[in-house]
């Protein structure tokens, strides 16, 4: 699946895999395959040199980071900004969605690995800081940017007993109903455009349903007992002139 936006003379390229396209990393299968298939889907090859990728190493937490190297890096975070044009921001993708934030206007691109984890940790406010500090006279123009939320798993599928709601989530996910069978389901794209919309963003797009009930989509729950689905997905932006 791919989104393209051309304003001004920019366009931002957002891309997610599918399973067709192949398992996207190499810790859940072979390493060589694995590359091929993401070479493959992003278009890339030998001779093509325009193009650098920054690889998000997800790590759990609220970490944001600019991209500064002018080579194909790792960066340990959860989050990735960037003004250079031809900069792929790259991640592979379990169950959770991605965030992609950017303005054409200012050349600005944010990518945001949003977890349970990274939410509770404050990433989408991180990535919003790291935006304003780019911006003119270092302030974040809500109206001048847009927000995309990729293909995550959905509260049908993501709940949670009560006695671990009751002691590791209520904190963070107060005043959650508990489902027909008594589990307490957390909506992980609802909190996303609630905290975007906290911002004054108005412009947010939801892309894509459910990776776990949709069967042409990897997924990390399902892959526990359908081993031929176990794999990750690609997702990544980039600004192009």
């Amino acid at each position: 699946m791919n989104l393209s936006f051309h304003v001004a003379g920019f366009t931002v390229k957002v891309v997610h895999s599918m399973v067709h396209d192949g398992n996207m990393s190499a810790k859940f299968g072979d390493p060589f395959s694995s590359e091929a298939n993401r070479r493959r889907f992003l278009g890339l090859n030998t001779n093509m040199t325009d193009k650098t990728i920054a690889r998000m190493q997800a790590e759990q937490g609220n970490v944001v980071m600019g991209v500064e190297q002018l080579t194909d890096t790792v960066y340990a975070c959860d989050g990735l900004v960037t003004d250079r044009t031809n900069q792929i921001m790259e991640l592979n993708s379990g169950d959770y969605p991605s965030i992609i934030i950017f303005s054409t206007k200012y050349h600005l691109l944010a990518h945001i690995h949003a977890g349970r984890r990274t939410l509770d940790a404050g990433i989408i406010a991180q990535a919003i800081l790291k935006l304003q500090l780019r911006c003119p006279r270092l302030t974040f123009y809500p109206q001048e940017f847009q927000a995309i939320i990729t293909p995550g798993i959905c509260p049908q599928c993501y709940h949670f007993p009560g006695d671990y709601y009751e002691e590791h989530l209520k904190a963070k996910w107060p005043n959650v109903e508990p489902n027909a069978a008594g589990r307490f389901p957390i909506d992980l794209r609802g909190r996303i455009q609630r905290e975007l919309q906290a911002f004054g963003m108005t412009k947010i797009m939801t892309w894509g349903g459910c990776n776990v009930c949709q069967m042409a989509m990897f997924s990390h729950l399902r892959g526990q007992t359908d081993r031929t689905r176990y794999g990750r997905h690609l997702v990544a932006a980039w600004l192009e002139e």
